[in-house]
């Protein structure tokens, strides 16, 4: 029996580890503002190019890199999910800070020149951005006492308290949701992170027979 629960004990690791292993991507929710600068083919790869800003239309999963003050989406394209809802041509000089994010899309910033120089009331003004995501956890656990309730008559099968080796997985599947906030921070963060997670647990163990837990057992 031992052996039959090890090895269901290992194949869940193993499979936890291989699921971690796999792409990163994330569900970028429905209705979520994402940009994209443009280089202007016209000229100069140094000279001005222009901002747009787009509103998603469904959710769309993509590959989310953390760029410190924004995020890069890395697997999105225009005409899939994503509808435009303005641009605006930026000067040489600002053009220059964004040409290395050519045709990227990315999310607000926490310090940007379209905060500044560029803002028209609520045009490009920030926005907050949230995506879902999933993975497996996996934890390692051992109990030290193990409390067993007396069974039938308690004078043969009293209750006991008992030690000895025990190892438990607890595999879950856990679900996150994360809110990126550009100018509202909480504790010094601008991010937020909620997730809801679902366990099962599943472990091996032994126990010593004796005059005291099995005295029933013992005395035939």
């Amino acid at each position: 029996m031992y052996s039959n629960t090890l090895k269901v004990s290992l194949l869940i690791i193993v499979t936890a580890i291989g699921t971690s292993c796999k792409s990163n991507k994330k569900i970028i929710l429905k209705n979520n503002t994402v940009y994209q600068y443009i280089k202007n083919p016209n000229i100069q790869n140094d000279e001005p190019g222009k901002v747009i800003e787009y509103k998603t239309t469904k959710r769309l999963r993509t590959k989310i890199t953390d760029k410190t003050t924004y995020y890069s989406l890395d697997d999105i394209k225009e005409d899939l999910g994503l509808t435009k809802v303005d641009s605006l041509w930026l000067d040489e000089e600002d053009s220059k800070k964004y040409a290395s994010r050519d045709s990227q899309f990315y999310t607000h910033e926490t310090s940007t020149l379209l905060d500044s120089n560029y803002q028209k009331g609520e045009k490009f003004s920030p926005k907050g951005f949230s995506y879902l995501s999933s993975d497996f956890v996996l934890s390692a656990m051992t109990t030290a006492l193990k409390y067993r309730n007396g069974i039938g008559n308690e004078l043969i099968n009293p209750p006991t308290v008992e030690t000895g080796f025990n190892v438990n997985f607890a595999p879950g599947f856990r679900l996150n949701r994360t809110t990126f906030n550009p100018t509202r921070k909480f504790l010094g963060r601008n991010i937020h992170n909620y997730s809801l997670t679902a366990v099962g647990l599943f472990g091996i163990g032994a126990t010593g027979l004796n005059q005291a837990n099995a005295p029933s057992i013992l005395s035939n």
